[in-house]
């Protein structure tokens, strides 16, 4: 599990998405602390938003809110992250950081 996994789940489970739900561009304010510097790297965030989207669906970590364009954290998806986040932080974090 990398650093940039543990703070992805931290980021879907802050509760923030709780009750709406999230899109491409809310996880994208996530994840990228600036804005892109231009249509290319806009592109470029987009489609990384996109794919990982599409991987954490095929995990079941997130659920397609039917006839929108939300997308909502999964019970599968609250147990998993929260674990793997609990792991890393509180559990083993010396062990994990070591590796």
């Amino acid at each position: 599990m990398t650093k940039e996994n543990i703070e992805l789940f931290k980021a879907f489970l802050s509760g923030e998405f709780a009750l709406n739900g999230f899109r491409n561009t809310d996880l994208q304010q996530k994840i990228f602390d600036t804005k892109p510097k231009d249509r290319a790297e806009a592109k470029r965030r987009i489609h990384r938003t996109s794919s990982l989207i599409a991987k954490l669906r095929g995990h079941r970590l997130i659920n397609k809110v039917q006839n929108s364009r939300l997308y909502q954290v999964s019970l599968h998806g609250v147990r998993t992250m929260w674990t793997a986040v609990r792991l890393h932080d509180v559990d083993f974090p010396a062990a994990i950081n070591l590796a």
